[in-house]
């Protein structure tokens, strides 16, 4: 074989084939070519020739490919990367020593890259976690916070009945008013804001979870 570069009928035969069985594993994961391309440390615009024939492969990327669409489950590697390689057939070019080595420096970086995206995200979701966990219903700030509110309402609302029974229409307006703006702090609003980002922080934290890195 010569370089990489295709066209012609070995071009139609690769983007059939190859190209093909592919496109149809990345999709099945719900992968871009710019996903892929991240995860095993590869040029999008490589990717995308590779899926329209217009290159001929080696081995050695087409066994990172077949990793990181299994999520490196040995058998499921071992099928989906005989299978490309069938799929590549003759224009299966043989690996070099250094192109391998190349491969597997690109494969290691973007490894360290994806992790440490990861845990960069992970810290993010503690400190989000604990910071909706400091004021939860049952803990002393919910209680104290609670508490306050409640006592401040009693108070508010001697202070508009006092105004009212007096025949102060200003300070009962005003008394009203301070009422109204308490009533839209009241706890129970903010149990139900706390048990929205709840639910929020445990969608992200399943997401999280499927964007683990595979060490």
């Amino acid at each position: 074989m010569g370089d990489g570069v295709v066209c012609g009928p070995e071009r139609d035969r690769l983007a059939a084939g190859l190209g093909v069985a592919l496109a149809t594993a990345r999709d099945a994961r719900g992968w871009s070519i710019t996903r892929l391309a991240r995860e095993i440390g590869a040029d999008p615009g490589y990717l995308s020739r590779l899926e329209r024939g217009e290159r001929r492969p080696r081995p050695v990327m087409l066994r990172h490919l077949a990793r990181a669409l299994t999520d490196d489950d040995l058998r499921a590697t071992g099928r989906l990367y005989g299978r490309l390689c069938r799929a590549a057939g003759e224009s299966l070019r043989p690996d070099t020593p250094g192109g391998v080595a190349r491969r597997e420096r690109r494969l290691a970086a973007a490894r360290r890259r994806a992790a440490t995206a990861y845990f960069r995200r992970m810290r993010a979701f503690g400190a989000m976690v604990q910071q909706a966990l400091a004021r939860a219903p049952g803990t002393r700030a919910w209680d104290r916070d609670t508490d306050g509110w409640s006592r401040t309402f009693d108070r508010w609302e001697g202070d508009y009945v006092r105004a009212a029974s007096a025949g102060d229409e200003r300070a009962a307006v005003a008394a009203l008013d301070r009422l109204q703006d308490l009533v839209e702090q009241n706890p129970m609003r903010r149990w139900e804001a706390y048990a929205d980002r709840r639910g929020q922080l445990a969608e992200l934290g399943r997401r999280l979870q499927k964007e683990r890195p595979r060490w």
